[in-house]
């Protein structure tokens, strides 16, 4: 065989030699990519999961608030916010609400004085309970539940009968819903919620800062730049007089906020006045009133100029506070809250819920020995088991929440469900229902 030959034939061997050698280390390589990205996609599959359970179970706690407990599924009579595209998409609204209220540290309080949600009340009538210098109207609108109060153009006082005598310390809730026409432009609409000292709440009907010493809130639709809330404490001394402006897009005209309801509490303990827009504290003055008792009655006033302009007021919750929430835990064993809430026919807590939760997590982690029951009540609606379940399910959310959100040690707590075994009264009215819904947590000996 020719030398050249052979060289040929040990260079194709050494070929194949090299190439299946190469070939078996780019496979080799090659498996190691795959089992590399396989375990890389398995873990990310796994934070994905984990992700979404979490989610899951924060979704299971707390109602997001964006969708206002299913309102909008109940159609009625007016029309509020016709115009297209007024708002950003579900996912938009559906975010971690219980985040957005992680600070929320209103304490509504622990004894319900009156509640006004205009049930019994004819549509189209002015409310019974209320009184007025202007005109107004109970409706039932397309978009939410329940009735609202309907306030249009004109000025005027609106004054509740049920709160003519207010508490030294006190809090009170409720829902407004703004809904305008977003082309006019120049005129911002107000509406003001104002405590004062007039001896009489039927006097100075038409003078939306009554009386000489008063604390007054207002709201104000804007027109191009934001629309913004406005704190006023008004005295006979001009030194002493308080006005504080704060801007918000979110009631701004055409802002993604119109027609839908926005929650405002106001607390007030002593000459503290705190105001909250949603999860919001906006104001949180320490000396609102100069003296005690200066906060003798409450009162509406609203100044809208244009057609197609109109505020609705509805949920009403007015309360006395009377001992804190730790006092009541340690000296007397035994706390009955309203402050925690769910949503309708519902064990799904809502994110104002947070202050209550808060404080009552607070003493739990500073007395470890401390171990509570967490009883649900119900009111008399419905059947009689499916309330109990439901007070044993609104307990198991309380529960679950105070152990995964504030790290309370599961042992210290147990729950119950007593639905509507323990009425505290046997009435009928809206007040009576309100009395009857209530969490209660009683210490463990």
């Amino acid at each position: 065989m020719k030398t050249s030959t052979i060289k040929k034939l040990i260079g194709a061997v050494l070929f194949l030699f090299f190439a299946n050698t190469a070939e078996a280390q780019f496979f080799k390589k090659l498996k190691k990519k795959v089992e590399k990205a396989a375990e890389e996609t398995v873990i990310k599959k796994t934070e994905e999961k984990t992700r979404k359970e979490t989610e899951k179970a924060m979704d299971s706690i707390f109602e997001p608030n964006g969708e206002r407990s299913g309102r909008n599924s109940k159609k009625g009579n007016d029309k509020v916010g016709n115009d297209q595209n007024n708002g950003p998409s579900a996912e938009g609204e559906n975010q971690n609400t219980f985040e957005a209220y992680s600070k929320f540290d209103f304490v509504p309080g622990d004894e319900i004085i009156a509640v006004e949600d205009f049930s019994l009340d004819a549509i189209g009538d002015l409310p019974a309970r209320w009184n007025t210098s202007n005109s107004a109207e109970v409706v039932s609108l397309n978009t939410e539940e329940g009735k609202w109060l309907k306030i249009g153009i004109g000025d005027g006082a609106f004054v509740p009968d049920f709160m003519n005598e207010l508490p030294e310390n006190f809090s009170l809730e409720f829902d407004i819903i703004i809904d305008y026409d977003t082309k006019m432009g120049g005129f911002k609409p107000v509406i003001s919620f104002t405590m004062s000292d007039i001896p009489n709440p039927g006097y100075d009907m038409n003078d939306d800062t009554p009386g000489k010493n008063g604390a007054s809130f207002l709201v104000y639709g804007g027109v191009g730049d934001k629309g913004h809330m406005e704190f006023y404490k008004y005295t006979p001394d001009n030194n002493l007089n308080v006005r504080t402006p704060k801007d918000f897009s979110s009631i701004q005209y055409g802002s993604w906020n119109r027609s839908k309801p926005m929650h405002i509490s106001i607390w007030k303990q002593g000459k503290r006045v705190r105001v909250y827009l949603d999860e919001e504290k906006v104001f949180d003055l320490p000396r609102a009133f100069q003296a005690s008792g200066l906060a003798k009655n409450f009162r509406v006033f609203s100044n809208i100029r244009k057609n197609e302009t109109f505020y609705y007021l509805s949920n009403f919750r007015f309360a006395e506070g009377k001992e804190d929430i730790r006092s009541k835990l340690l000296n007397q064993g035994n706390l009955v809250t309203y402050g925690i809430t769910f949503d309708k026919a519902s064990a799904k807590l809502k994110p104002e819920s947070n202050g209550v939760l808060k404080k009552v997590a607070q003493v739990l982690n500073e007395m470890p020995n401390l171990n509570l029951r967490i009883i649900g009540h119900t009111d008399s609606d419905g059947d009689a088991d499916y309330n109990l379940e439901l007070s044993t399910n609104r307990a198991e959310s309380v529960r679950t929440a105070l152990i995964q959100l504030f790290n309370v040690d599961p042992e210290q707590l147990a729950v119950e469900g007593k639905g509507e075994t323990e009425l505290l009264t046997m009435g009928n009215s809206p007040l009576d229902h309100a009395k009857n819904r209530r969490v209660e947590f009683q210490s463990i000996r």
